[in-house]
């Protein structure tokens, strides 16, 4: 029997994650989906309700398909820790991994905000207590389960982010005298979107072109392009992304925008905070983009970067070949496949 590989996709990160890692994966690994009904609706913005029942009613096939794959001998692993608690009991800890890039305290523990250990945690801390390997992603995530969640340090191994380079991978066309610059986020104030609507107000860079990305409803003007339900790896994604030569991400907090890497590949220079969790993978600050202190200072950062075009194409070819260089499949394929001893 094949292992196999229980994908989550809950929202438009997961849903992408899911898509990368059973390319990755490849044919020894069986993907199941867990909680899959409600997938194709997070485009429009994620309904959290419907995505509960969606879990409980699917958490007996779950269970039943991760018993078979345990008592044949074979692997199991998990993308994020709620479908390895939905299914705890039926996997066997010496034979299951947990890919992992968010966790409940995540956030709280990296903006330095007072953590709820209540239920929920002590249930969590239960069942990763009893896994044996988890692949992280970030830094930040390998911290948070090491010091909120007790997890031994030799289960936790660190991995890249599995990119699909070869979905948008291309190299970074000339910079006009104009650059153009894009916003990818389904959360526009998380992740700052609304700041740059308030920073295209005002010149300089109301006269340059934006295409925000986003599920968010916008009333847009001028040279503000939205765009609305586009879906990863499409030919609108990756011309929209080709067609961008900055990508603007001022976020709040993100486990790992992998927004960050796909502009990245397609050769843009990258500009966003240090609570985009996993940027410093993708990005060497002042060669290939920024990563900024503050949501404030990646709107004062752009405005510099615009004033000098004629850096932007050296900083476009430095990021593009770092993503190759660190994140062609296989090498993330080894990485993973070494991490579960397959």
């Amino acid at each position: 029997m094949n292992n196999l590989a229980v994908t989550f996709p809950v929202d438009l990160g997961n849903r992408t994650y899911e898509t990368n890692l059973i390319k990755l994966l490849g044919p020894t690994f069986s993907p199941f989906r867990f909680a899959y009904r409600q997938s194709d609706s997070v485009d429009y913005g994620v309904n959290y309700r419907k995505h509960v029942w969606d879990r409980m009613r699917h958490t007996i096939e779950l269970r039943r398909v991760v018993a078979q794959t345990t008592a044949a001998g074979s692997s199991v692993i998990f993308q994020g820790i709620s479908p390895a608690l939905y299914a705890f009991g039926t996997w066997d800890p010496k034979r299951t991994a947990i890919f992992v890039d968010w966790a409940r305290l995540l956030y709280p523990s990296v903006l330095g905000l007072n953590l709820n250990l209540g239920f929920a945690w002590r249930i969590h801390r239960a069942a990763l207590s009893k896994c044996r390997k988890f692949i992280c992603v970030t830094d930040a995530i390998q911290r948070c389960l090491a010091d909120e969640y007790h997890v031994p340090a030799d289960r936790l191994f660190r991995a890249p982010a599995p990119f699909d380079l070869g979905q948008i991978s291309c190299p970074p066309r000339a910079t006009p005298n104009s650059p153009r610059v894009l916003f990818i986020g389904g959360d526009l104030v998380r992740k700052g979107g609304d700041l740059l609507l308030a920073a295209w107000a005002n010149r300089p860079l109301s006269e340059l072109g934006l295409t925000m990305i986003t599920n968010a409803e916008l009333t847009t003007c001028g040279s503000v392009h939205a765009l609305k339900g586009v879906r990863y790896g499409t030919d609108e994604h990756r011309k929209a992304i080709r067609e961008c030569d900055i990508l603007v991400l001022p976020t709040k907090i993100d486990s790992y925008p992998q927004v960050v890497g796909e502009a990245a590949a397609a050769g843009l220079v990258v500009i966003t905070t240090r609570f985009a969790l996993g940027a410093s993978d993708v990005i060497v600050h002042g060669k290939t983009g920024f990563i900024e202190d503050s949501q404030d200072l990646c709107i004062e950062r752009l405005k510099a970067v615009v004033a000098d075009v004629r850096s932007i194409d050296a900083m476009k070819a430095a990021a593009f070949k770092h993503m190759a260089d660190h994140f062609s499949p296989a090498h993330i394929r080894k990485r993973y496949l070494d991490i579960l001893a397959l």
